[in-house]
């Protein structure tokens, strides 16, 4: 079993949380939904950030400031 096998990380998960491999499994997966969720929120504001850096408009601070906000919110998941 390699660490990418997705029944290894499941049942790694499960011996960890102490939980049964159906929670384990869903509990990842919500994770990941989680995960994608913030992910492209973050795409979308460094996108926004970048186009109006360069079109030298002030929402860009807003665009900085709200990326911030959102790494902060990922890194208390």
């Amino acid at each position: 079993m390699s660490q990418s096998d997705p029944d290894f990380r499941t049942r790694k998960i499960a011996a960890y949380t102490g939980t049964d491999i159906d929670t384990a499994g869903r509990a990842f997966d919500e994770l990941l939904k989680i995960l994608d969720e913030y992910s492209k929120k973050f795409y979308d504001l460094h996108k926004r950030f970048i186009d109006d850096s360069l079109a030298g408009k002030e929402n860009a601070l807003k665009a900085e400031f709200s990326a911030k906000n959102l790494a902060f919110e990922i890194s208390h998941l």
